[in-house]
Order: C-alpha cells, then sequence, then structure tokens
C-alpha cells in the first residue's frame, strides 16, 4: 500500500514562491509588501494544516487549536493592535491549562475480552470498549491480559443507576481516551511533549503575525521617507 504524501503542502509551497515572484511589489516599500508576507507564510502553514487532518486524523479540540493559531496570524498580521496582541497569551494559556490538566489514571487489567476490558483503578472498576481508543484494539502494541497494568488519558465521572433508597451503587464512567500506555509516567512524558508543541505553535503563529506587522511598520513606512 503506498505510503500518503504531504500533496497540500506541497501544492502550497509552491502556490507561496509563485505568488512571491508575481505579486512582490518594486520596490517592496512600494506597499502591499506586509499582507504578501503574511501570504507567503500562512499558504505552507495552511498547507501543513490540511495534511494534518487528511492524514492524522487529530481530535476536534487538537485541530480547533491550530485552526485559531493560524486565524491568530492573520489577525496579528493585518491589525496590530492592543486587542489582537492578547490573542496569543490568552491561547497560550487555554493551551497549556487544557495539556497539564489532562487526568491520567492507572491501574491493573482484571477482565479483557474482544469489546471490552475492565481496569482496577484506586476509585473503583472502570469498563473501557475497547473500540474507544485504537491503542486498546486488537493490534495494540500494549499488553491487553489480565493482570497487565494500564494507564490511560481521560476524565472520570461517576453515574449512580435508579433513584431513592434502594438505588445501586454508583459506577465509574470515562470521557474520551486521549493516550494509552503501560506506565503513567510515559502519558506525563507525552503531556508534556503535547504542551511543548502547544507552546511551539503559538509561538511561530505569533512571529509569522507580528513579523508582518513589523515588516509593514519599518519597510512599509520607514523606507518611503529615504
Amino acid at each position: 500500500m503506498p505510503t500518503p504524501k504531504p500533496i497540500a503542502t506541497r501544492i502550497t509551497c509552491v502556490a507561496a514562491v509563485l505568488a512571491f515572484l508575481v505579486l512582490a511589489p518594486s520596490p517592496p516599500w512600494a506597499g502591499g509588501f506586509a499582507p504578501l508576507l503574511l501570504l507567503c507564510g500562512l499558504l505552507p502553514a495552511l498547507g501543513i494544516y490540511v495534511d494534518w487532518l487528511r492524514l492524522e486524523r487529530p481530535s476536534g479540540d487538537d485541530a480547533f487549536f491550530a485552526a485559531a493559531a493560524l486565524a491568530g496570524a492573520v489577525v496579528v498580521g493585518l491589525a496590530p493592535n492592543g486587542i489582537s496582541a492578547l490573542w496569543h497569551p490568552v491561547l497560550l494559556a487555554v493551551a497549556l491549562t487544557f495539556a497539564l490538566r489532562r487526568q491520567i489514571i492507572a491501574g491493573s487489567i482484571v477482565h479483557v475480552d474482544d469489546a471490552s476490558l475492565t481496569l482496577a483503578i484506586d476509585q473503583g472498576r472502570l469498563t473501557i470498549a475497547r473500540d474507544a481508543h485504537e491503542a486498546l484494539g486488537d493490534r495494540s502494541p500494549l499488553v491487553l491480559t489480565e493482570g497487565a497494568p494500564l494507564a490511560l488519558t481521560t476524565r472520570l465521572a461517576e453515574r449512580t443507576r435508579g433513584e431513592g433508597p434502594f438505588r445501586s451503587a454508583p459506577s465509574l464512567t470515562h470521557g474520551a481516551i486521549l493516550d494509552a500506555a503501560a506506565a503513567p509516567g510515559e502519558l506525563r512524558d507525552q503531556r508534556f511533549r503535547h504542551a511543548a508543541i502547544a507552546a511551539g505553535i503559538v509561538l511561530a503563529s505569533a512571529v509569522v503575525g507580528w513579523g508582518a506587522a513589523l515588516a509593514d511598520a519599518t519597510i512599509g513606512t520607514g523606507c518611503r521617507l529615504g
């Protein structure tokens, strides 16, 4: 089976070069340089984003965060002001908060079958569908047998069945499973890597946006006086 190619990235990189060659003003301070710089910087980023969606199938939260970073570069590059300057600090704070506050649970498998597995953790027993994450399926690189350790990045909640004095004991439920590993230390390392990647994306967005704004302020204004 052929390896999927990053077609969108290649197309947008070529388009960015052609756009610069065709649209670049002469001289550069004649006007329109900052929007062109922003366009040439964001076209490859957009291609990478499209290929990432197409090939990696990220979660909706990750896809929205990356789109917000792209939008931040556009907003700051075209309208740099006190309000748009808040875009990247707020985005970074939100990204780090979500990345570092993801809950990690760990325990041992007490039951496993083709459809689900049961994990014994400090709070009780948690039943998880095998199709809730690719690392829990039949082709998982993890050891998924009774007695094996398992750690998950997810959120826990308690659900009570029935009402009144004879209601059953509360049972544990989980949210979306973001990662799975044999030990919680591996998930902590992944969590910090996700935080570092998020910070890098925000930084790249800020550099492109403010770089275009600075170029407009220096080349577009200063050179007119020369």
